[in-house]
């Protein structure tokens, strides 16, 4: 049986012993023996278990904090590339849109060029979900802002 982290944050701690132990060869007296002291530290186990739990909500709370100082910290700087990066973004997918499914099919109606002399622009799956996931993001976040603003 492997260890991984899954298995050490994933089960209880009293199990992961189990699990450590069980892989070695041990005898019937000593199996219950190593059984009989887990149980009478169960509480104690426990414990540890709750520890385990704070101490990883801590570090969890820790870099959600830094991340939101760091997101502060470039609003508040007087650079307007921070500020102006995803609708750049986002204006620059407009364009490849507008010439994927508006210049090309035109261009080749009119002029009766042929798809070998004027290809689209191919995209990887990633970059369409990234261009959805800001776009729904920008979009769904400057709704709420305003929301916000109209009840107040």
């Amino acid at each position: 049986m492997g260890l991984n982290i899954a298995s050490i944050f994933g089960s209880g701690l009293g199990q992961l012993i189990k699990d450590v132990v069980g892989t070695f060869k041990l005898a019937p007296e000593k199996q219950a023996e190593l059984q009989q002291v887990i149980d009478q530290n169960a509480h104690e186990i426990q414990m540890k278990e709750y520890e385990l739990q704070v101490r990883a909500m801590d570090a969890e709370s820790k870099a959600i904090e830094a991340a939101s100082a760091n997101i502060r910290a470039e609003a508040q700087s007087g650079d307007k590339w921070t500020s102006r990066a995803r609708p750049t973004f986002l204006y620059l997918f407009y364009i490849i849109l507008a010439f994927n499914f508006i210049l090309v099919p035109i261009a080749q109606m009119i002029k009766g060029i042929s798809l070998a002399q004027l290809h689209p622009i191919e995209f990887p799956d990633i970059l369409w979900e990234v261009f959805v996931a800001g776009y729904l993001g920008y979009t769904g976040v400057r709704s709420w802002e305003k929301s916000k603003l109209a009840i107040n």
